[in-house]
């Protein structure tokens, strides 16, 4: 019989991140369904710069919250993302309720918890 292994991931994102992400779900029918949006039309959207979004994207994508895939115009030449929420990304909004920011002392790792 095999033995099963218990896996813990942990990851934090920032409020944009979180923001892009919802964006992302709200642009977005179906889990699996890609998004293909340019960073100009996503940063209007979430009310940030191009930069920032461009950022926060290749962020997700590190974590595996999305996944991003380049798309090409019939001409050869780029055009806008693909993106596509990855099951993780889906768990992280469908657990939007429970998110808590880290308290001080979890953000440093250490083991005290603060007072109440």
């Amino acid at each position: 019989m095999a033995r099963k292994v218990k896996y813990k991931i942990s990851f934090s994102i920032n409020e944009t991140e979180r923001t892009v992400l919802r964006c992302l779900r709200d642009c977005t029918s179906a889990r699996g369904e890609r998004v293909v949006i340019t960073a100009e039309a996503l940063s209007r959207r979430v009310k940030k710069s191009t930069v920032t979004v461009r950022r926060s994207c290749a962020s997700l994508a590190r974590t595996g919250l999305i996944s991003a895939y380049e798309t090409a115009r019939d001409d050869g030449g780029r055009s806008a993302n693909a993106y596509v929420i990855t099951d993780i990304g889906w768990m992280v909004l469908d657990g939007e309720g429970s998110m808590r920011p880290l308290a001080p002392s979890e953000a440093r790792g250490s083991s005290t918890s603060p007072s109440r």
